[in-house]
């Protein structure tokens, strides 16, 4: 006896398609944000990029002034030379944001 299997979109707001859409992790995408002047994170969104440089930092209450403005890293950001402490040549951010598995501080200079 043969089952049939209907693909027919139950619910016409969620179309079918190969990936689950939920607030997991594992669908979203970790993009690099410049959080104040001096810290660049990988994060899912600008809000979350400041929540998390605050809390890695431990601000507190609301003296978040070094996580004030929050921007999108540009294309020649990412690409461009990056140096280690020490001056030798490093990664460049977008290679850096590409290994990353989960939000994290990329990069940070005084």
């Amino acid at each position: 006896m043969e089952t049939a299997v209907s693909t027919k979109n139950l619910n016409a707001q969620q179309p079918i398609t190969g990936q689950l859409k939920t607030d997991d992790a594992s669908t979203k995408t970790l993009t690099a944000y410049q959080v104040g002047d001096n810290d660049i994170v990988a994060h899912y969104s600008p809000e979350e990029a400041k929540a998390f440089l605050v809390e890695h930092y431990q601000y507190p209450g609301d003296d978040n002034e070094g996580a004030s403005d929050v921007e999108l890293v540009s294309d020649a950001l990412l690409d461009g030379e990056m140096r280690t402490e020490d001056g030798k040549l490093a990664t460049t951010l977008r290679a850096d944001l590409a290994e990353a598995t989960k939000p994290c501080l990329l990069h940070s200079w005084e």
